[in-house]
């Protein structure tokens, strides 16, 4: 889920920087691979992270750490940018679901 929300970040600027044709050739490239995510094996859902360990972007918890993965700094950017586009009824809890993510990052 990580590349998907820095991918769809990432086709957000390629619009907005005038390069409408690739943000659309990456459009569908990004439909299918959130297809793809979507065909996991039952199993998979035993480790889901039912509850985040916190539930804002900005909260101590996750930024204290120290992170291996150079994702740890990509997700939430681009979450933050994202979350902007939605409306503000459904920003909590597309930010809750982020913050599960965030929660088992290393």
């Amino acid at each position: 889920m990580t590349h998907s929300i820095t991918h769809a970040d990432a086709l957000v600027h390629l619009d907005r920087f005038g390069y409408a044709d690739l943000a659309q050739a990456g459009i569908r490239n990004h439909r299918v691979q959130m297809h793809l995510n979507r065909q996991r094996p039952d199993f998979v859902l035993d480790d889901e992270v039912k509850e985040p360990a916190f539930t804002s972007i900005f909260s101590p918890l996750y930024w204290e750490k120290t992170y291996r993965d150079p994702h740890a700094l990509k997700l939430p950017y681009a979450a933050l940018a994202l979350l902007q586009q939605l409306p503000e009824e459904e920003r909590a809890e597309a930010e809750k679901n982020v913050c599960k993510i965030l929660t088992i990052t290393e």
